[in-house]
């Protein structure tokens, strides 16, 4: 078995951590959502979901950068081409994602044909839908 790799993502950049930490009130929701969840222990489980379990191919996106949109359409009701447009522009949702504030995300992250690409490997046998 390969190892995983995913997107770098640009909070590490010159306009990383130190900038948000300025900019967005450490008392904010999404801030404070952040350090409470350890998004990480999400990876295994949503990994069976990724064609090549994220070993061969370009690097994709972590299933926690799509995660975390999901958390933002259902806590502020968006659809999907509005939480990236909010992942764009929005430096409190930027920083939850995990995005650098330099660093656009692709419009494709959520997109339909990006489900449908994971095939019904989005199905839970049981369990409908993830």
């Amino acid at each position: 078995m390969g190892r995983k790799r995913f997107q770098n993502l640009g909070m590490g950049s010159f306009f990383g951590q130190f900038f948000y930490e300025q900019v967005v009130p450490r008392d904010h929701f999404l801030v404070q959502l952040n350090l409470l969840i350890d998004w990480e222990q999400f990876v295994d489980i949503l990994l069976p979901a990724y064609r090549g379990l994220a070993e061969t191919g370009r690097p994709p996106y972590s299933p926690v950068v799509i995660l975390k949109m999901l958390v933002i359409a259902f806590l502020y009701n968006l659809s999907e081409r509005q939480v990236e447009e909010a992942a764009t522009y929005h430096l409190a949702i930027k920083e939850f994602v995990g995005l650098g504030v330099n660093e656009l995300l692709p419009i494709t992250v959520l997109s339909a044909s990006s489900r449908a690409h994971a095939g019904n490997r989005w199905l839970a046998p049981d369990r409908g839908h993830l």
